[in-house]
């Protein structure tokens, strides 16, 4: 490795590192985080994944459990789910990193330029499953091309590996399968038979592990998924403006890495528009993945299009442009020097953006971390009853990445129920609270947390922002007393009317 490789990666890895730590120090937990590290804990001590095991909850299927079972095997070196979950995030994506880089050839600063775009820094600051995601997904297009280049079949292992944790990181890897059987199928005629038949064998082995996943599933929990998913509640029309809208926004992806490329290259030199078998393999898996990505949507209700949830799709499709650009302009040499420095502002600049919060209020960079988010916990919630069923709203916290922002890291002690998760109805939300039980019984108190709130004017902007049923906001906010908890007597009356129904 050359002197200037060597600055390159040790650029690289302390960039890495520094968001790793960062994600480390001040939590990033969000309720999905936490959730990924429960999970985490129970699979590290020989148990199936659960939430709530002594709630009777044996078996959890609503996350799949690719991501959690790999913190659990970092877990064995730190004895913390929470530690280990920053320390994979930093792995997976340096390991992503090199594998496009191995894979493709690009320059090392373009690929990491690209990696170190705002939705990414994100998701490596968040305890979240798009890591292994797109690490699953970098290794299984590197084996594949690997593969199909040289016909060596040791490449076919890692290409099954990177698919099983595709996955079983996300249910949609399952189905993102189809991506790699187009692009199989693409490469027909272009590419030698007797490989693409082999690789389309591992593929195959891939879709029957996840039905017997999702059989799995299903026996345990009645559900392919762990749970009933509701259809979607916006119309298409407004489904299609969001996607177009998160489509746009993820151009600003791409422009950093092509800047250090034209920068270090000469342009126009040998146009084309003929694609080689690294640019149809990025585009096809590519789009197939964004296409299922809306196609779910469309039909069931979960989270709105985020950069969190394009990026494991527009990242293929950007290298895709990227090694295009990098196939036919041709090499100048030029400015080298200055390409490192570029992509330091680059990732000074995102970093700046994904830490915005502290420019508005300063005081959060030293008043909040993940520990004292643990303190905060048990200062608020770690003198109510076992099985306390906590009412929220919503958030008023400027931003719920500093801390710890859900009870749902809490020895199962405690259930905590936010109105804007769906945009449920009041009756709906009702029903809900009224069925649960704490091991087994009858929930011993329901309390609305009014304590971030001194107005119910502030109250209320929150549930509007948060999008939360009309009628579930009267509801809530007609219990309103300032910075307080209070009981919902009704709350334990519904219940003892759903316990008496035959």
């Amino acid at each position: 490795m050359t002197e200037r490789g060597k600055a390159g990666w040790a650029f690289v890895l302390l960039a890495i590192a520094t968001v790793a730590f960062g994600g480390w120090h001040y939590g990033w937990l969000n309720d999905d985080a936490l959730n990924y590290l429960i999970l985490a804990d129970r699979i590290s001590l020989g148990h199936l994944p659960s939430l709530r095991p002594s709630w009777g909850d044996h078996y959890w299927a609503v996350f799949p459990a690719g991501y959690p079972t790999v913190i659990a095997a970092f877990s064995l070196l730190t004895q913390d789910a929470f530690t280990a979950s920053k320390i994979a995030n930093a792995v997976l994506m340096a390991g992503s990193i090199a594998l496009t880089r191995y894979w493709l050839k690009l320059p090392l600063l373009v690929v990491a330029s690209l990696f170190f775009c705002l939705p990414l820094l994100q998701i490596l600051s968040f305890s979240w499953s798009e890591n292994a995601f797109i690490f699953a997904q970098m290794l299984a297009l590197c084996s594949l091309g690997r593969y199909l280049e040289t016909g060596t079949k040791a490449w076919l292992a890692p290409f099954g590996l990177g698919l099983l944790l595709l996955l079983s990181s996300r249910y949609i890897g399952g189905f993102a399968l189809a991506g790699y059987g187009l692009a199989l199928a693409a490469l027909w005629w272009s590419q030698p038979r007797k490989r693409l038949v082999a690789a389309a064998g591992v593929i195959k082995l891939a879709i029957l592990a996840f039905g017997a996943y999702v059989l799995f599933n299903i026996q345990q929990t009645g559900f392919p998924t762990g749970m009933g998913r509701a259809p979607a509640p916006e119309s298409l029309r407004v489904l299609i403006t969001h996607f177009a809208r998160e489509l746009a926004y993820s151009v600003w992806m791409l422009i950093p890495p092509l800047a250090l490329l034209w920068l270090t290259r000469a342009t126009g030199t040998r146009p084309s528009w003929r694609f080689c078998r690294e640019e149809k393999l990025l585009f096809i898996v590519g789009t197939t993945y964004l296409a299922i990505l809306f196609a779910l949507r469309s039909t069931s209700r979960f989270e709105q299009f985020s950069g969190r949830l394009l990026c494991p799709g527009m990242i293929l499709i950007w290298l895709g442009v990227l090694h295009h650009c990098f196939g036919v302009w041709q090499e100048s040499g030029r400015h080298r020097a200055a390409a490192l420095v570029l992509a330091a502002l680059f990732f000074i600049g995102n970093t700046a953006l994904l830490y915005r919060d502290f420019f508005y209020e300063p005081e959060l960079a030293t008043t909040h971390s993940a520990q004292r988010g643990l303190e905060k916990y048990e200062e608020k919630y770690g003198h109510m009853p076992d099985g306390t069923v906590i009412i929220s709203g919503g958030y008023l916290d400027p931003s719920m990445s500093w801390s710890f922002i859900s009870p749902i890291f809490s020895d199962d002690r405690i259930f905590y129920v936010v109105a804007d998760n769906f945009p449920l109805s009041l009756e709906e939300y009702r029903g809900y609270i009224s069925r649960l039980r704490y091991k087994g019984q009858p929930v011993p108190l329901y309390l609305f947390d009014y304590s971030e709130f001194d107005t119910v004017q502030s109250l209320s902007k929150m549930l509007e922002k948060r999008r939360v049923d009309p009628g579930l906001a009267a509801w809530i906010k007609s219990h309103f007393k300032p910075r307080s908890f209070v009981e919902c007597r009704e709350c334990k009356m519904k219940q003892k009317l759903e316990t008496k129904k035959p």
